[in-house]
């Protein structure tokens, strides 16, 4: 079988993974060409489709989680757990027995539109999670700009509470400031299952070792290369995983993929803040494998 050689190195620039996939592609669809019945690319549409994906890399940032005190976070900043931002307007939210809601994250959209050069709009967007509840029912809401005059509000839930939702001390816990940190362009999934053809013929040895190749690809420029939790980029496909569930596959903004910020990946749950950008209006939703 012929070997198929070329860059490995992880997150390599935009134009070199690109220019390495595009050829590969254009190569693959040659090759099936060359060897199917009719001399034409046997290929399903949807194998297509997914190779023209495999051709467009995007960004992607780690995010560093560094643990600090609720205290000394500024209330404003984007941070894991700990005590968001919360007003007269915006409370502490309760669910209906008025237990309180986990802050899982927090983000300065003004922050996240200037690093991702992408307009995420402005203000605050927190995503609370009602871990009293095993399905772990979120609310998901923008705080604007012009809402945050005032000094926030001294409504966080008190020690008693925090138990009576959250015994085992995992959720209410995390207190951490987020620092994001470019790691690169990263690949789509590529695996043996997206391979669609007339299975009336073998593949030849050429397109086997060009499939080996975008598969070693996907995996040291996918996100099975990465053990943080990440900002933009592809989301986790693996078994069981949110992203897994929808067709077409959401656009991510958050993947948690490590327990310091969702405790249930301990447990092989992980979770997903997606997003869209229809109208040129950003909105977002929250999903888990639970």
């Amino acid at each position: 079988m012929e070997t198929y050689s070329g860059r490995s190195e992880v997150f390599a620039s935009k134009a070199d993974i690109e220019n390495i996939t595009k050829t590969l592609v254009e190569e693959l669809i040659e090759a099936s060409g060359s060897h199917s019945k009719n001399g034409k690319c046997d290929y399903s549409d949807v194998m297509l489709a997914k190779l023209e994906r495999i051709k467009q890399s995007i960004p992607v940032w780690g995010m560093e989680s560094l643990p600090i005190e609720a205290a000394d976070l500024d209330r404003r900043s984007n941070m894991f757990g700990g005590v968001p931002y919360t007003s007269e307007k915006h409370l502490w939210p309760l669910n209906d027995e008025l237990n309180p809601y986990y802050p899982l994250i927090q983000l300065d959209l003004s922050n996240i539109s200037v690093l991702c050069s992408k307009n995420f709009g402005s203000g605050l967007l927190q995503v609370w999670l009602d871990v009293s509840d095993s399905e772990l029912p979120s609310i998901i809401r923008t705080i604007d700009l012009d809402e945050m005059h005032g000094d926030p509000l001294q409504d966080a839930p008190s020690i008693e509470s925090i138990q009576k939702v959250d015994a085992s001390g995992i959720w209410f816990c995390i207190s951490s400031k987020l620092i994001f940190k470019f790691m690169g362009h990263m690949l789509a999934h590529w695996g043996d299952s997206d391979v669609e053809w007339d299975s009336e013929r073998d593949l030849s040895d050429k397109e086997e070792a060009i499939l080996n190749r975008l598969g070693e690809l996907s995996e040291a420029h996918g996100y099975r290369s990465l053990s943080v939790n990440w900002l933009m980029g592809y989301p986790d496909r693996g078994s069981g995983s949110p992203a897994g569930r929808y067709v077409p596959e959401p656009m991510n903004l958050i993947q948690f993929a490590k327990s310091d910020a969702f405790p249930l990946v301990d447990a092989s749950c992980y979770a997903n803040i997606f997003y869209s950008d229809e109208d040129g209006d950003a909105t977002y939703s929250f999903d888990w494998n639970g």
